[in-house]
């Protein structure tokens, strides 16, 4: 299997995310799937989150609590459903072709799996619930300031200081780590995912607080019902005009993930919102959403419009990622047919 210089990625046959290679790769793709699951195999040790301890911790109380006053856990079926599936993610510890990558997952799935349950038991008033909402729809509005001030006056004005807004010819081999004490404070990259079909230049992408633009995309779709909720609860014009504005700054930095899935999947959110009656469409609204494209496309970055917004991207001959998600599922048939009764094991 072929290796680009410098990655402990594998080439699957397709496109090439390295910047010193063409993005269309014309080596063979693996012939099997110890090849597809080699890619896992080089990756670092995964870091000890402080916060699973803290978790682990309470939930430990909790239980020491309920033997104390001879009470039991509180377990509804969809514990019991993640938990079979935490089952089957241990069982893959004794076949799984990729032991380690397994075993990261799986402390993943199972440190889930024991947050949910604290939750659960933790978490029985009305009053916690909504504070515990309104303190992680408070952090995600804070992420949104920062992100949006970081885009426009920080990191992403005259490039980012990741390796990825580096010119081509001086990326090296000691670039590839973009997650570093050093970049902290920076939230926007330059992507070179569609490096050819951009004419050799990378789009700007803003990641959040989070490690990557699909996953901070996700946190913020997230937030939309919420934000739905609280306006139909909310009657004051200085709170709905607060929403709104919130909203607004939510939508914004999903726009700045430059993320074509997340686009998608906040269509969708807005559109069950709004099928569930969460959210009732009336003629101001309509009205106000028009008048807020006039004022704002002319204001939408050009790194939007460069990567998301045009159609051609939305093709294989131009969309990088779109070959690339293609191999991916050719690669998870063949494991299909090669392990069709157990897999593989996760991750």
């Amino acid at each position: 299997m072929m290796r680009h210089p410098g990655s402990s990625s594998p080439d699957f046959g397709s496109t090439s995310c390295h910047p010193g290679a063409s993005v269309t790769s014309t080596e063979p793709s693996p012939r099997s799937c110890s090849d597809v699951m080699a890619f896992s195999a080089t990756q670092r040790p995964a870091a000890f989150l402080a916060t699973r301890f803290v978790a682990l911790g309470c939930l430990t109380a909790i239980v020491l609590a309920r033997v104390h006053e001879r009470r039991s856990l509180r377990l509804d079926p969809s514990m019991f459903l993640y938990g079979f599936f935490t089952l089957l993610g241990l069982a893959g510890l004794f076949y799984s072709t990729d032991p380690y990558a397994t075993k990261r997952v799986v402390g993943t799935i199972l440190a889930n799996w024991l947050l949910f349950i604290l939750y659960l038991n933790y978490f029985q008033e009305r009053r916690q619930i909504h504070l515990m909402i309104a303190i992680w729809l408070a952090a995600n509005l804070a992420g949104t300031v920062y992100s949006t001030y970081d885009w426009h006056l920080g990191s992403g004005v005259g490039g980012a200081q990741h390796r990825y807004f580096l010119p081509r010819q001086q990326l090296t081999d000691s670039d590839q780590d973009t997650q570093t004490t050093r970049n902290r404070w920076t939230t926007v990259y330059g992507d070179i995912s569609e490096w050819d079909a951009l004419g050799g230049s990378a789009v700007r992408r803003s990641m959040g607080p989070t490690s990557h633009p699909a996953v901070y995309g996700i946190n913020l779709v997230l937030t939309i019902p919420f934000f739905f909720y609280l306006l139909r609860r909310h009657r004051k014009v200085w709170q709905r005009a607060s929403l709104v504005l919130a909203l607004g700054l939510i939508m914004y930095n999903i726009l700045l993930t430059n993320t074509r899935g997340t686009f998608l999947v906040a269509a969708v959110t807005g559109g069950l919102c709004v099928w569930f009656g969460l959210f009732k469409i009336r003629t101001p609204h309509v009205l106000a959403a028009l008048m807020a494209l006039v004022l704002l496309i002319p204001a939408v970055p050009e790194d939007i419009i460069n990567r998301t917004l045009t159609p051609r991207n939305y093709t294989m001959s131009s969309a990088a990622t779109l070959r690339i998600r293609l191999r991916y599922w050719e690669a998870g048939l063949r494991i299909l047919q090669e392990h069709f009764l157990f897999g593989v094991g996760v991750g």
